[in-house]
């Protein structure tokens, strides 16, 4: 019996059976300080966690604020651009060209007096048909007699598909054309299809403009067989099918196409060369026309110096008799575009390689050519130029706020991150309304946040290096720090401002630096582009240092991306917050196991008093059954 006792203490936990203590309730007292110590762990994880949501909310609206205020494929909600600051009014004939004037062009009346020709590429084309019909390969004026009777097949017109059949035997080829002929005639429309022999042998028929196709007709299997044809043949190339069936060859081919040389098997077919040519370095763009059967080539440069240079290396793809049916050799056909600008009397011709070209910050885009004059009109656009520095100044204003109460907002002290023991007997409201407390105030006073902050507002208020005018002439000022240091405007005053002279309110945001921005910048460097850069360029260039993904030469990303990292980038686990999360998660292994090693001890040496007390009572018995008592 005690043998058993014994081993049920060993393998299982069975308090306080002879002792008659309570086990448990003694042994979760004595681990109440392990589990705090767990516990503590555990809620620094939770803290770092919630850190790094916090940062990454920052770091979301900035990437917002950036996205709207600097997009560099909408102008109208680009700060820096100045392409929509000038409007233009096309008075007649606009179907002929599109302009876009910058902020840079000047205003006034312009004309374009004559579009004598647009810019084209240089081009070539096939001859003709790459394929001459749907031939026989058999010489139908070797038998004396064709005897055709009872047979029949299918001809694909497009999508209109007839039955040819015959109903006698002939004895002549002419005969059994002049009865097929009549028949496409009555079927398809006159000479919608047409028969002939080519080379005065082989039945051929084709449909210029349209794809035919012959299909073979089961109640009479014989027929294409017998008349040399094949079933699924076309008159026009099978651009999937391989070059070898297409075009009969019996070796591979290579080629060049200015200067970029080309290889390939038998086995490929045209479309994968026209493909492969087309993705390729040979600035060309090759095209199939089903309708014709042909190829086209045209460089993807235009104007008079636009050029196709074709060669053989080995194979027929060019040349007279070429599968493409284009020419070996140089083509250069293309020409410039020509026009008259503001020269009324036609005198000085303007020629550009190109359609859409830019002259005096004016960006022209022909599209027709036109002997009628097109008068437009270019005008400051007072009203975008408005939308765009009211849009950016509340987009800053937002941020300064956002920035502002994070690093004021008060700490909860009473509210800390709960454990799942505390989880355990709390609703899914009551834990997120703690929780909600207990993140208050996690970035109070956080040094990166504050930096931005007071680089933002500097940005602001330093002044800008050889601007002309004043943000406080045209309406903007700074409100008081009690205010978050946000930007108070006067409309009414910027309104006029730029409709006085909008170039010098527009410098105030844009104005260049003649140091370019990179991550790598000396701090002398840096010093030059903030002095001489517009106030939207100096905001642009705190959240790169911020925010940007781009490493410097050091390896490293925008501060905020270094601390927290942004969801969808490799920062997102590999951040300095992250690196803590992993020591922390070591810790609390660690203490983990400690936690549990500890309580395995407590219950062994509750497991070994109960085995004694066993033995002490077994041995009682004993003594006393030898006593007679």
């Amino acid at each position: 019996m005690a043998n058993e006792i014994s081993s049920s203490y060993t393998d299982i936990r069975i308090g306080g059976l002879v002792s008659g203590l309570d086990t448990d309730s003694i042994v979760e007292s004595l681990m109440k300080i392990e589990q705090a110590k767990v516990n503590r762990i555990e809620l620094e994880k939770t803290y770092s966690n919630w850190e790094t949501e916090a940062y990454r909310e920052v770091i979301d609206k900035l990437s917002t604020f950036s996205k709207e205020q600097y997009n560099k494929l909408d102008s109208s909600q680009n700060i820096l651009s100045t392409s929509n600051l000038k409007t233009v009014d096309i008075l007649e004939n606009s179907s002929y060209v599109s302009i876009i004037a910058n902020g840079d062009a000047l205003s006034g009346s312009y004309t374009i007096n004559e579009i004598v020709q647009l810019a084209k590429a240089s081009s070539t084309i096939s001859s003709a048909a790459m394929k001459e019909g749907i031939e026989s390969s058999i010489d139908i004026t070797v038998s004396p007699t064709l005897e055709v009777e009872g047979m029949s097949f299918f001809l694909r017109l497009d999508s209109n598909q007839e039955q040819i059949s015959f109903s006698a035997d002939f004895s002549t080829s002419e005969d059994l054309l002049t009865d097929i002929q009549a028949q496409l005639n009555q079927q398809f429309g006159t000479d919608r299809v047409i028969v002939s022999l080519k080379d005065d042998k082989y039945l051929t028929f084709n449909a210029p403009n349209s794809t035919l196709q012959i299909i073979g007709d089961t109640s009479s299997p014989e027929t294409l067989e017998y008349l040399g044809l094949t079933s699924g043949d076309m008159n026009i190339i099978n651009i999937n099918a391989s070059i070898e069936e297409e075009f009969g060859t019996a070796e591979d081919i290579s080629f060049s196409i200015n200067g970029v040389e080309f290889s390939f098997d038998k086995s490929v077919s045209l479309i994968q060369i026209i493909d492969q040519v087309n993705e390729s370095s040979a600035k060309v763009r090759m095209t199939y026309d089903s309708v014709n059967d042909t190829i086209k080539m045209e460089s993807t440069k235009t104007g008079a110096g636009s050029e196709i240079v074709l060669q053989n290396i080995t194979g027929s793809m060019f040349g007279n008799d070429g599968y493409l049916k284009i020419d070996e050799g140089t083509i250069r056909n293309g020409q410039d575009a020509m026009f008259y600008l503001n020269d009324s009397g036609k005198t000085d011709l303007i020629q550009r390689s190109s359609n859409v070209f830019t002259i005096d910050n004016v960006t022209y885009s022909l599209k027709k050519e036109s002997t009628s004059e097109i008068n437009f009109l270019i005008a400051d656009n007072t009203q975008g130029a408005f939308d765009k520095i009211k849009s950016f100044i509340e987009g800053y204003n937002e941020i300064l706020d956002m920035l502002s109460n994070k690093i004021n907002e008060k700490k909860d002290y009473d509210y800390s991150p709960l454990s799942d023991t505390q989880k355990e007997s709390m609703t899914e409201k009551e834990i997120e309304d703690w929780e909600a407390k207990a993140k208050l105030g996690i970035l109070k006073s956080d040094n990166i946040l504050y930096n931005i902050y007071r680089d933002l507002r500097n940005a602001f208020i330093t002044q800008i290096e050889d601007a002309d005018e004043s943000f406080k002439n045209i309406g903007i000022s700074t409100i008081s720090y009690a205010n978050n240091g946000k930007i108070d405007l006067d409309e009414a005053t910027l309104k006029s401002a730029l409709e006085d002279n909008m170039e010098n309110v527009i410098e105030l945001f844009n104005k260049p630096s003649s140091v370019a921005y990179t991550r790598n910048l000396t701090s002398e460097e840096a010093a030059t582009r903030y002095s001489q850069s517009g106030f939207a360029l100096r905001v642009s260039d705190i959240l790169s240092k911020n925010i940007t993904t781009i490493r410097d030469n050091s390896g490293f990303k925008g501060l905020l991306v270094e601390k927290a990292g942004i969801v969808g980038d490799a920062s997102e686990f590999d951040n300095f917050i992250k690196d803590r999360i992993d020591i922390i998660n070591e810790r609390l292994e660690k203490a983990i196991d400690r936690m549990n090693d500890q309580e395995d001890l407590y219950w062994s040496k509750f497991t070994a008093l109960e085995q004694a007390i066993q033995t002490m009572n077994s041995q009682s018995s004993w003594l006393n059954s030898q006593l007679g008592t």
